[in-house]
């Protein structure tokens, strides 16, 4: 239990690293593009998690947006709590599958994360309000960090998490691809 306490808390300084070494890359150090970092970020959980010889993988669909790192942080955390989670508990006993994360922007300033996995799904009677895990704790403290809402359920080929928040007035649509 302690070994996999560390190697989740090590996946944690690594998103926030990460976070960081991009926006040190950005040629404007107040916006961050997000699709890149988000690119990096799963690239790093499949590393840590050896999901290549899981037969697991991440796919992404992320919209060019920028992000402040106030932003930014608070997202990268998030995404490695769901990505993990997905890792944990979608794909049991060695089971194959794949994790998809998108991201795009929905009407006006609404942005809509998702994670969905192809996976056993959430399990009967789940009730995200009610579990104590330390993800799912941190979960919904991150979506409240974004000012967003997060919504768990089931799909009808495994299990989907969707985060709606709002970009600030300041953040745009990336020029970058």
């Amino acid at each position: 239990v302690a070994r996999t306490v560390l190697r989740e808390s090590a996946d944690r300084v690594r998103a926030m690293a990460l976070v960081h070494e991009k926006l040190y890359q950005s040629p404007n150090l107040a916006s961050l593009p997000i699709a890149e970092y988000v690119e990096g970020l799963c690239r790093q959980i499949e590393a840590a998690n050896a999901v290549s010889q899981r037969s697991i993988s991440i796919q992404c669909a992320i919209e060019p947006v920028e992000l402040g790192m106030d932003l930014a942080i608070p997202l990268g955390l998030l995404l490695n709590e769901l990505i993990s989670n997905c890792m944990k508990h979608a794909f049991p006993a060695g089971q194959s599958g794949k994790i998809g994360v998108s991201m795009k922007c929905c009407g006006g300033s609404q942005v809509e994360l998702c994670v969905v996995d192809d996976g056993a799904g959430f399990p009967a009677g789940f009730a995200p309000g009610k579990v104590e895990s330390l993800g799912l704790k941190l979960s919904y403290a991150l979506s409240q960090q974004l000012d967003g809402t997060i919504d768990f359920q089931n799909t009808e080929s495994g299990a989907q998490v969707r985060v709606l928040f709002k970009l600030p007035k300041t953040a745009a649509k990336s020029k970058h691809h």
